[in-house]
């Protein structure tokens, strides 16, 4: 049985244009070494984006480019993007939108493919410095996207389109603090207008100002207002998971441990027994990442030893999972798998039969 392919991609310059220099195998589900190209140096897959269907396409980012594949068996591609496109910071893929389409949000703005990466196209009115983009997953066409600088309106806070990013419109600032800049950003499954933020900085003069500002912010008007969560002030909070049958349990991956909430995110508690770095015990732990199988049924966290696991509101984590590396930096699930990105290049994927 074919389940687990461990890819590396690398990359160098063909007329300005980034290519992926790809080595990849396919083969038992044991623990793969594949040893990509040493030079030019790897880049590391910072996101990573896939959704659970059979015609889902699995999108990777490493800040300069976005490559996809459209099945483990298919090799990577990266091309078509639009020149001086910047950092990429993130790449999306709407839940419940068409298989093709996914976004990157950009410095410079919000890109779109509408062929499954074959080529990207910047959505010229949406607002400048993207640093997150979501959906909403009852409408896939009405997006939000998080720009850096959150207490700044539409030149650098929340904006929403109801047209998969042909208008726009400015929603209230986040925060007082200029220079906060978001690191998630998330809707509610079955709730369309609660949204949850999760606010940091990459200014060290703004952490030191106000430290407080960091956080989890959330909304239940579509994102007009905005409160802080409370127990996630001077928290990084690098990303968010919704799990079980109703989605009634939200997981907030924080740089101290996970934090789950039982009612939406009005109220949070810390739920990390079990994660343990294996060269630093008494070290906080920081959440890298967060993913959900396909059934919502089970929660994955990466942190700096390898890929963790625990039922959807249970007690204790279980991990390292086998064949996972341990410096995975991001997760999603594509198909029926858990895709994990790993600072070493590697880009790692597992069904979930084996490891749920």
């Amino acid at each position: 049985m074919t389940s687990l392919f461990v890819s590396r991609i690398g990359w160098r310059a063909e007329s300005g244009i980034a290519v992926v220099m790809l080595v990849m195998a396919i083969g038992p589900a044991s623990a793969v070494s594949v040893q990509g190209p040493s030079r030019p140096p790897l880049d590391v897959p910072l996101s990573l984006s896939g959704t659970p269907g059979r015609d889902s396409v699995l999108y990777a980012s490493d800040g300069r480019g976005a490559a996809s594949r459209t099945r483990p068996d298919t090799p990577w591609r990266l091309r078509g993007l639009p020149p001086n496109h910047g950092t990429i910071r993130q790449v999306y893929v709407p839940v419940g939108g068409s298989a093709r389409l996914a976004y990157a949000a950009a410095n410079v703005g919000l890109l779109r493919t509408t062929d499954s990466g074959r080529s990207w196209t910047s959505i010229g009115s949406s607002p400048g410095r993207v640093g997150r983009v979501t959906s909403d997953p009852r409408r896939p066409r009405r997006l939000f996207v998080a720009v850096d600088g959150l207490g700044r309106g539409l030149e650098g806070g929340i904006a929403t389109s109801p047209d998969g990013g042909r208008t726009w419109s400015a929603l209230n600032a986040v925060s007082a603090d200029p220079v906060l800049s978001p690191n998630a950003l998330m809707v509610h499954p079955r709730r369309s207008q609660e949204l949850l933020l999760g606010a940091g900085s990459d200014t060290p003069g703004g952490a030191d100002r106000d430290p407080e500002a960091r956080g989890m912010y959330r909304s239940t008007d579509g994102g007009r207002t905005w409160s802080q969560a409370p127990l996630t002030a001077r928290r990084q909070v690098l990303g968010f998971a919704y799990a079980g049958p109703r989605a009634q349990f939200v997981y907030a991956a924080t740089d101290d441990g996970v934090l789950i909430s039982e009612d939406r995110g009005v109220t949070w508690r810390t739920s990390s027994r079990g994660l343990r770095l294996s060269f630093a015990p008494r070290t906080p732990i920081t959440v890298r990442a967060l993913a959900v199988s396909p059934s919502s049924t089970t929660v994955f966290a990466a942190i700096g030893s390898g890929v963790f696991r625990m039922k959807a509101g249970g007690t204790r984590w279980t991990g390292p999972l086998p064949a996972y590396p341990e410096d995975v930096l991001s997760l999603t699930n594509w198909r029926s798998a858990i895709v994990a990105g790993a600072f070493s290049g590697s880009v790692v994927a597992r069904p979930v039969a084996q490891v749920g």
